[in-house]
């Protein structure tokens, strides 16, 4: 069961309360510490309760940007357009995309399958160096994922190239 997910965006929401990610001022022992923690998250994931993200789902959520399509709600505050430039939200789909693709990376036990619960997974396990092919419906926000893995990669791994297809 997927409970509790304000707490992977919480940089997130701050961000989107305050225009910042936090109030230590730069370059300070507070702020260095807060994005040495930050960067630790976006490399190991983050677990709450029972439940894990990887490091890149972490990163997608709370640093990258998308256009999504407006609620009613903002749609009724500002009617001149029909979507909005802001951090994504958590949605069962992307957990399982970005779990998926680190299992096709790294590699599963039968055990962490059993423990994910997801139908569509073999219970055998999963050997690391596995291809991924994702059939999909446009305007899912996969560009968007995808864009945010390679910025990753970028950031965090050193002369790193990232290659993506798009058929």
């Amino acid at each position: 069961m997927i409970v509790n997910t304000q707490y992977f965006r919480e940089p997130a929401n701050h961000f989107e309360k305050h225009g910042c990610y936090t109030f230590a001022p730069p370059g300070s022992e507070e702020w260095i510490l807060y994005w040495d923690e930050q960067e630790k998250l976006c490399k190991e994931g983050l677990k709450v309760g029972d439940m894990w993200i990887t490091g890149k789902h972490y990163f997608a959520l709370n640093f990258c940007p998308m256009e999504r399509i407006k609620t009613k709600e903002e749609y009724a505050k500002d009617p001149l357009s029909e979507s909005i430039y802001t951090l994504p939200r958590f949605w069962r789909l992307d957990y399982e995309f970005w779990i998926i693709k680190h299992i096709m990376q790294y590699g599963a036990t039968p055990e962490e399958i059993k423990k994910w619960n997801f139908p569509f997974l073999k219970s055998e396990g999963y050997s690391p160096g596995k291809n991924l092919v994702i059939l999909k419906t446009r305007r899912g926000g996969y560009s968007y994922k995808e864009a945010a893995e390679a910025v990753w990669n970028y950031t965090f791994i050193r002369k790193s190239k990232s290659f993506f297809y798009f058929f």
